[in-house]
């Protein structure tokens, strides 16, 4: 379960900031700052970050199902 609970962690840690102040602002002033294709770029940077935790995380919880389901055997 130690796996599941570092992966809970690494959400909350995630969570938390993005609730940062300095991250919120960061992000209200990124349209003024950055110019249409580096925007994109973040954009798209962001979106394929995103999908590969969410990759990983589903590793970790599957791999933690799976040794939770081999000590009940």
């Amino acid at each position: 379960m130690s796996i599941l609970r570092t992966a809970v962690a690494a959400a909350n840690i995630a969570k938390a900031m993005a609730r940062s102040p300095a991250v919120r602002a960061g992000v209200a002033l990124a349209p003024v700052l950055l110019s249409p294709a580096v925007r994109a770029k973040a954009r798209d940077a962001a979106l394929s970050t995103a999908y590969d935790a969410g990759r990983v995380a589903r590793t970790i919880v599957d791999k933690a199902r799976m040794a939770v389901r081999s000590d009940r055997s």
